[in-house]
């Protein structure tokens, strides 16, 4: 996480003359062509969906079914949130109105749940839902107004938490930004990412949404 502070920390300083080019003519249309970079916060949320234990387990072994069921209950009942911060590259085609291009990203934080009870085993880890960090790479495509653009995007995302364990899986959304200068947008993300077998439990999933608040410069 550190070193995604660090990240956006060195795009904010990067970006400063780029807010100084001025705001666009009254009229003139933003043109979305063209490679970009930025960084973004926002929140996040993860929910998990556990795995069905057969109904011959409760009959042949019904002390370990119990325990795994109540367990598995409380990992469903965790409702991790929290901040998030990262950055992100990405280059864009506009074509008349259309707008099609990818990204990469990245992004730290640290999603808890303070009302959460602890149940044992890796419950505990969950409990404390601590990114290292979430890449993407994403395809998006829109439609672009004057200095609007909306779009939808899709494509890649990796997780890897701060106590070394990782999963991949994919992500999801739509988003919005608007020109804010001749060079600088203004934009909001919603995105939602899976992730299967997390922990190494076969149908532990977990599904995280975020929503970003991203800034954003073209050259």
């Amino acid at each position: 996480m550190p070193r995604l502070a660090i990240s956006a920390a060195i795009l904010a300083a990067l970006a400063a003359p780029a807010c100084a080019e001025g705001p666009l003519a009254p009229g003139e249309v933003f043109s979305f062509d063209g490679p970009r970079w930025g960084g973004h916060v926002g929140y996040g949320r993860a929910d998990f969906e556990t795995p069905t234990i057969p109904p011959e387990a409760f009959t042949f072994f019904p002390a370990e079914a119990a325990a795994l069921q109540a367990e598995f209950d409380g990992i469903e009942a965790f409702d991790p949130s929290g901040l998030t911060y990262g950055f992100h590259a990405g280059y864009d085609v506009q074509r008349g109105s259309f707008v099609v291009g990818g990204e990469v990203a990245a992004f730290g934080g640290s999603l808890d749940d303070e009302d959460a009870e602890a149940f044992g085993g890796t419950t505990d880890e969950i409990a404390q839902f601590r990114l290292d960090y979430v890449a993407r790479a994403m395809m998006r495509g829109g439609v672009a107004r004057e200095r609007d653009l909306f779009f939808v995007t899709g494509g890649a995302a990796y997780l890897d938490l701060e106590d070394g364990e990782s999963e991949s899986g994919i992500a999801y959304g739509l988003g919005y930004e608007r020109a804010v200068s001749s060079r600088s947008t203004l934009g909001v993300q919603v995105i939602q990412h899976e992730f299967d077998s997390l922990l190494g439990v076969d149908d532990l999933d977990v599904e995280l949404q975020t929503i970003e608040a991203r800034f954003s410069v073209r050259f």
